[in-house]
Formats: C-alpha cells, sequence, structure tokens
C-alpha cells in the first residue's frame, strides 16, 4: 500500500513541476509579445476621449460622456464566420 502511495506522490510531484515550467514559458512567451507589439491605449486615469458613434439603426451615440445607460460596443465585420457568433439573434437578421 505504501508502494502506491509513494507512486502517486511522486507522479504528483512531476505533475506540478511540469505544469510549473508551462506557466513559466506562457509568461515569457507573453512578455516577448508585450516587447514586440506594444499596447496602445490610454495611459491610466486619462479620460477616454469624446466620440459620436451610429449604431446598425442609425441613431447616433455620444462616446465618453456621462450617461443614464450602459451601452455595450460590438465591432464586427459582416465577413467574419466568428463574428456571428458574438451577435444576438434579433441582429443577425438585420445584418446587411
Amino acid at each position: 500500500m505504501e508502494a502506491y502511495l509513494l507512486a502517486s506522490n511522486i507522479a504528483l510531484w512531476i505533475v506540478v513541476i511540469v505544469q510549473t515550467l508551462l506557466i513559466l514559458s506562457f509568461f515569457r512567451y507573453m512578455g516577448l509579445l508585450m516587447d514586440r507589439v506594444p499596447p496602445d491605449g490610454l495611459p491610466l486615469g486619462k479620460p477616454a476621449p469624446r466620440r459620436e458613434v451610429v449604431d446598425i439603426e442609425g441613431v447616433k451615440h455620444a462616446l465618453g460622456e456621462p450617461s443614464p445607460r450602459h451601452l455595450v460596443l460590438i465591432f464586427t465585420s459582416p465577413k467574419c464566420p466568428w463574428c456571428e457568433n458574438w451577435l444576438p439573434t434579433w441582429l443577425r437578421s438585420r445584418r446587411p
């Protein structure tokens, strides 16, 4: 019985070490990507620029201003098959 306990303990530690190495390699890869492609965006604490956008129904919305309602923006492409899955069902029938 002790042999099974020892074998399972050794196998567990091997799995933990392998997972740790994989996670560290992913961190290294993400660091390389961040060096090659720096993130674009606003610095922390700076307000977003004010923009006016038109939705699929032709209604204008002001972005970057206080509003009593929340607005969710979905950027899609008419030729993107994966983007089609993100759209609500009622919106799929209205797409050109």
